[in-house]
């Protein structure tokens, strides 16, 4: 009897690594002729900016030949259509992989710009979180924009953390429309509401000199009128210094 359970336990494992057997090669031969079938995009931070879209991914990947639909899913390189894409300025990071069914997947996580900088030295390029510098290739975006004397070195020091500082503010986000560096590298600050120019001076201590700012607009000129003066200073701390 013990015999039998035996032979019987033998012939049980023989037909289970039979079957693993044809199992494992049908399924590689069914992966080997496997076509693409689709491609899924998805967009990280896509409510913060809209300048990748899902649509100039796959328009980006069909002009340089990338675009994997109708292609043998053995043939595509997920490396390459992440190398392609990361030159694009505009990309921080891609993640492209395969799965079962035919489709591969791709997401994109751009880099954010906070500020547009149009320098009186020529330069026109946006500025990321990071600080790094992203020129406009046709993209617009509705963002603040930096003028007058601006170099590499200021525009990493001081307006980097100024944009992040308005970005993270809803109220400055829509407010503040223009900085202006002057040549004694001193800001001034232009506004949607309101016709006057706001002196910052030095751009130190932005977060206390801006919160200054708002305590005057809702206890002043909420109550005088947003067009009473031609020039706000904020210049030095705890100060609010009108011109009419």
């Amino acid at each position: 009897m013990k015999f039998l359970q035996n032979i019987l336990k033998l012939l049980l494992m023989l037909l289970l690594v039979g079957y693993l057997g044809y199992a494992f090669v049908s399924v590689g031969q069914q992966g080997g002729g496997e076509v693409c079938t689709g491609v899924r995009v998805a967009i990280a931070d896509s409510l913060h900016a809209g300048f990748i879209t899902a649509a100039n991914v796959e328009d980006k990947l069909l002009r340089s030949g990338l675009h994997p639909k109708g292609q043998l899913m053995d043939s595509i390189n997920s490396m390459t259509i992440e190398e392609k894409l990361l030159k694009d300025a505009f990309i921080r990071e891609v993640e492209c992989y395969k799965t079962p069914g035919g489709l591969v997947h791709i997401i994109v996580t751009q880099r954010i710009p906070v500020l547009r900088v149009m320098a009186d030295n020529g330069q026109n390029y946006y500025l990321d979180e990071k600080g790094y510098k992203m020129l406009t290739q046709g993209y617009e975006a509705d963002l603040v924009v930096v003028t007058g004397a601006v170099d590499d070195k200021y525009a990493q020091k001081y307006l980097v953390p100024l944009g992040l500082l308005i970005r993270h503010d809803d109220f400055w986000d829509d407010q503040i429309e223009q900085i202006n560096v002057l040549p004694n590298k001193k800001i001034q600050i232009f506004t949607r509401v309101g016709d006057h120019i706001i002196d910052a001076g030095a751009p130190v201590n932005m977060e206390r000199k801006l919160r200054n700012l708002h305590t005057f607009y809702s206890k002043v000129l909420s109550e005088v009128g947003w067009n009473r003066y031609k020039e706000i200073s904020i210049a030095y701390d705890n100060q609010v210094v009108c011109k009419k």
